[in-house]
């Protein structure tokens, strides 16, 4: 078994920080509160007591369920989650609404320069809309296509 230094836990954080709220999200309730990805994905919003500053883990692999406490930070990120939600009961959806079974790949497709449509067909996305979202992380793609030829056809 291996644990993050408090100074590794804040060096991750940033990192995810810069590539996706999502995956920042799900990894500061990791640390923070202890559950495990898949009981991550399967968390509602129902499981969440403000008031008593508590979150329901169900516990996927034993079957042992557990409260967690939650922090500020948690408190804070899981505010802002609800108000930008859209409607449904997870916290951590997929773009259609279901449990999340893994953390997405797209991001680092993207900010490789993989096309989009690649990716689209590499995420199994029904339309390439659903893959735009992530064009954002690739500003320059454009720019590299604008110059791909540059000194390839002069003499």
């Amino acid at each position: 078994m291996r644990f993050l230094s408090q100074e590794q836990a804040k060096e991750l954080l940033h990192a995810l920080k810069l590539r996706s709220q999502d995956v920042y999200d799900e990894a500061l309730l990791s640390i923070l509160c202890g559950p495990r990805a898949g009981e991550i994905y399967n968390l509602t919003w129902g499981d969440i007591d403000l008031k008593n500053g508590t979150v329901f883990i169900r516990d996927l692999k034993n079957t042992r369920n557990r409260y967690a406490f939650i922090s500020e930070d948690v408190e804070a990120r899981l505010k802002r989650r609800y108000q930008e939600q859209a409607t449904t009961d997870l916290i951590f959806p997929t773009y259609n609404g279901k449990p999340r079974m893994w953390v997405s790949d797209t991001l680092w497709l993207v900010q490789q320069g993989t096309p989009l449509h690649t990716v689209a067909e590499l995420m199994d996305h029904s339309t390439i809309e659903m893959t735009r979202r992530y064009s954002h992380l690739a500003p320059d793609t454009l720019r590299k296509a604008a110059f791909s030829l540059q000194g390839h056809l002069s003499e």
